[in-house]
């Protein structure tokens, strides 16, 4: 069975459209619980609705053609760095919820993702991804422990 891959792009536009999520300018918290986040809430109804109308539309029509892998690399690459966007600092958010859209910074997330975006600056001449990277790994800089780690907070 093939994913058509256009479900998943317009699925994401008709949801942002439905209600764009927007990120709170509070804090370093990077445990957030979803229930207290600062996130406006997605209807769950309207998802539902977009949901179902495109993968229904996807079912009853012509197989598309697979995408390329360079395609695949560059919308992959693409989320990264809309994750780093989401957040008001300029760390990378540890996730996304259609019930409350992208979450806060997290170091772990943070510290995983500049190293993919400085190879994927070096293997493809992507400069923004090198400026992401470097704003990255700044910012966990900032919030390095004494010892020299980087831990999250509520952890020790």
């Amino acid at each position: 069975m093939r994913v058509n891959s256009r479900v998943s792009r317009r699925f994401e536009v008709h949801s942002l459209k439905a209600s764009v999520p927007t990120v709170g300018t509070s804090t370093d918290q990077e445990s957030s619980d979803f229930q207290s986040s600062n996130f406006n809430q997605i209807n769950p109804l309207e998802v539902a609705r977009c949901f179902t109308q495109l993968a229904t539309q996807d079912l009853f029509s012509k197989a598309h053609p697979l995408q390329s892998n360079q395609q695949h690399l560059q919308a992959a690459v693409q989320w990264l760095k809309r994750a780093q966007d989401a957040t008001p600092d300029d760390g990378v958010s540890w996730g996304y919820s259609l019930k409350g859209g992208w979450r806060s910074s997290y170091r772990e997330t943070s510290g995983y993702i500049a190293i993919t975006l400085f190879d994927v600056a070096a293997c493809l001449g992507d400069r923004d991804a090198y400026e992401r990277a470097v704003r990255i790994a700044r910012w966990l800089c900032d919030r390095q422990n004494d010892d020299g780690s980087i831990s999250n907070p509520e952890f020790g």
